[in-house]
């Protein structure tokens, strides 16, 4: 129970991924529509890095509903996928990708808004080419906001361009600027607003992508560098990260006030597959797990307001409804059909790497060929 003094100070945290950052924004969506309130009214503080700072800074103009159909219609098409990674390997000089797309992409969600017009306390970390950290935040306190990496005035989306600025693959914003590749400890994030709020109740919650169950038996059946082409290093480094800041935080926490929304799926998703495919298979995999986890955000969502605005299931079915478009468009074009008699609670999806055996044999030959060979490669 809080006391006369104490006031309840929620911090989200929303991870890096690619395009599975779209499991993210749908649980963000579930959580407004079980509260009735946006996110940011819910969570006075929001730490983000990479694809997770889009979101965080996103969800302070836009609806997690918006932000989704945003992201099904624009950010999947303008970030680098498996294509353009796998032409990496037989280039005689490395490219950057292009990130004009992205740039597009962001401009119209964000335009000329500046950090000035974001609300609460926002943590995003980028990281110089030089190999200084760099954490761009803003703390809006009483006297006035107080900003370090940055200005109010600073453009939301040049922020945006340096912290998803991926090594090697995107020009480097103002030349200096890179993704940070790893997620931000909170504990420390955490020990610097508990300075600057001390009477206020502190909880956690991390959103948390999509990670296949069992990453130690994937390692053991499947070669590394198929494992590596699929992302699944990416992902097992990432969960692990998620996982150390997690006991981190019961050092600092009480364990109820820690909440977890990672979702696991016997599926490998990679965070490089930009195809209608797996998209469908995100949104598919993040609503049946939503539903497995229906206590869980029931629990979150009666700290966060009180009052639930509906059920999990409501919400769910409410946010099937609304994807469906193109879900529907997905199946209609993707070669592995979904069968629409089967309830969501037991989806069977398909696997990826089912049809990409002929592709891997054809790399691994280009590979070999272009070490033995160089000019044969040319």
């Amino acid at each position: 129970m809080l006391n006369s003094k104490e006031k309840f100070h929620p911090v989200l945290q929303l991870h890096g991924g690619g395009t599975l950052v779209l499991s993210q924004i749908i649980k963000c969506a579930i959580i407004e529509s079980l509260t009735g309130k946006r996110i940011p009214d819910l969570f006075p503080s929001m730490i983000a890095d990479s694809g997770g700072a889009i979101i965080a800074l996103g969800l302070h103009f836009k609806p997690a509903e918006e932000i989704l159909h945003l992201f099904m219609q624009k950010l999947p098409m303008a970030l680098p996928d498996r294509t353009f990674f796998l032409s990496q390997a037989f280039a005689r000089k490395k490219i950057n990708f292009d990130p004009t797309a992205l740039e597009h992409a962001l401009t119209d969600v964000f335009g000329n808004k500046t950090l000035d017009e974001i609300t609460g306390n926002i943590f995003i970390r980028t990281h110089s080419i030089d190999g200084d950290a760099q954490r761009i935040s803003k703390i809006s306190i009483p006297s006035g906001p107080q900003y370090v990496h940055a200005k109010g005035k600073t453009r939301i989306t040049n922020i945006l361009l340096k912290a998803t600025a991926i090594p090697g693959i995107l020009p480097e914003p103002e030349g200096k600027y890179v993704d940070t590749l790893t997620d931000q400890n909170p504990v420390a994030i955490l020990a610097k607003l508990q300075n600057q709020f001390p009477h206020d109740r502190f909880a956690y919650v991390m959103v948390g992508n999509i990670h296949h169950n069992n990453l130690l038996e994937s390692f053991r059946e499947k070669s590394f560098l198929g494992n590596y082409l699929r992302g699944s290093y990416q992902s097992y480094a990432a969960l692990h990260r998620q996982s150390a800041h997690l006991e981190d935080l019961e050092e600092v926490l009480p364990p109820d006030s820690i909440t977890s929304l990672v979702t696991f799926s016997p599926q490998r998703f990679s965070s490089i597959n930009n195809s209608a495919q797996q998209r469908m298979q995100v949104i598919l995999a993040t609503l049946e797990d939503v539903l497995a986890q229906k206590d869980v955000y029931t629990k979150l969502a009666r700290k966060l307001c009180g009052k639930l605005q509906m059920r999990v299931e409501q919400a769910v079915d409410h946010l099937r409804q609304e994807l469906d478009v193109y879900i529907t468009k997905d199946k209609t074009e993707s070669p592995h059909h979904l069968n629409d008699n089967q309830p969501l609670s037991s989806v069977q999806t398909t696997p990826l790497t089912s049809d990409t055996a002929s592709y891997k044999i054809g790399y691994m030959t280009g590979f070999f060929a272009a070490k033995a060979a160089p000019a044969l490669a040319r």
